[in-house]
């Protein structure tokens, strides 16, 4: 089977304008003039690999779309404008009616809250149900996730929390009684990039935790040939995660996704003026040669291989009965 990203090499080359985004980052750009850039991102939740309707209602879809794709124009430094929906509905689902006018009620609420305005889209009958949002921004400057004025000593920084979602995805599996506020985790994860004003001034590169920590910071080493050094112990933890067993609850940090933290690198010297609730959890110990990623916790190092699940885009959420 092909990778995720050996799937998106077969789609490069197809560029024929000048002043665009090199590809593989959050959101991509059209640099219109000087300090003018304009950002487009999409996502898509599909039945049955991002969701269940069994514990998703119509208004949690809406939310969690919206919060997934606007998180990649805040992480870039932009304001979203504009956004296109695209709907794949199975034909119960069209003709109930009810479910479909929940979710647009829901998807105009959370817009107006980001001031976004829906300009149009597309629908389908589908055998699955399916929806997706293409959204365009703007901006002044352009966070990638690649800089070449990184340095030795520059710090990892992370707004947010990282393995909530995956955990309560798990609980909500196997019907565990938990309140509103800990579903919503994973049912309405919030774009943290959008109050993280912080990125304009600070951020070398950064990027959204949609994917995992582990993929996140790993992007990061990849795209800037550089070795990170991350203390575990340092990164902040919702409720339930501070039950779990430590071995466990690493297991989560690391290969939770669809927190949409904010994963960046800043400068050492701006890193003491970043808001108290910005957490520092490692630093780049080396620029150049093979990128590597080194973990410890309390100050030891530990070995992640058999603690770490590898994210991978072509998996079904399994339900009870296929664990």
């Amino acid at each position: 089977m092909l990778s995720e990203e050996k799937i998106i090499e077969l789609f490069r080359g197809a560029v024929y304008h000048r002043q665009v985004s090199p590809p593989g980052d959050d959101a991509a750009y059209l640099e219109m003039e000087k300090g003018r850039y304009l950002l487009f991102s999409t996502d898509q939740l599909i039945e049955g690999t991002h969701f269940l309707l069994d514990y998703f209602s119509p208004q949690d879809l809406a939310i969690k779309l919206t919060e997934r794709c606007l998180s990649d124009i805040y992480v870039k430094g932009g304001r979203p404008l504009y956004a296109l929906l695209n709907m794949g509905l199975s034909l119960s689902l069209a003709k109930e009616g009810i479910f479909v006018k929940k979710f647009a009620r829901a998807l105009k609420q959370i817009l107006k809250e980001h001031q976004v305005s829906l300009i149009g889209g597309d629908t389908a009958r589908s055998e699955k149900n399916h929806f997706s949002l293409a959204v365009l921004g703007e901006s002044e400057i352009f966070i990638a996730r690649q800089n070449k004025s990184i340095q030795k000593g520059d710090i990892l920084a992370l707004e947010g929390y990282v393995g909530g979602s995956d955990y309560v995805l798990s609980l909500l599996q196997t019907k565990s009684k938990i309140s509103q506020k800990i579903k919503n985790v994973h049912l309405r994860p919030r774009a943290w990039a959008r109050e993280a004003h912080w990125l304009k001034s600070h951020a070398l590169a950064a990027l959204d935790q949609s994917d995992s920590l582990y993929e996140s910071l790993f992007y990061l080493a990849l795209a800037n040939k550089l070795h990170l050094r991350i203390e575990l112990s340092y990164l902040p933890l919702i409720e339930p995660l501070k039950e779990l067993e430590e071995n466990q609850r690493l297991a989560y940090l690391l290969s939770g996704g669809e927190d949409l933290a904010v994963v960046a690198i800043v400068k050492k010297e701006k890193a003491s003026t970043l808001p108290p609730r910005v957490s520092l959890i490692g630093e780049v110990e080396k620029v150049g040669g093979k990128p590597t990623l080194a973990f410890f916790y309390k100050g030891q190092k530990i070995r992640v291989e058999n603690l770490r699940k590898p994210f991978a885009h072509f998996r079904s959420v399994c339900t009870e009965n296929e664990k």
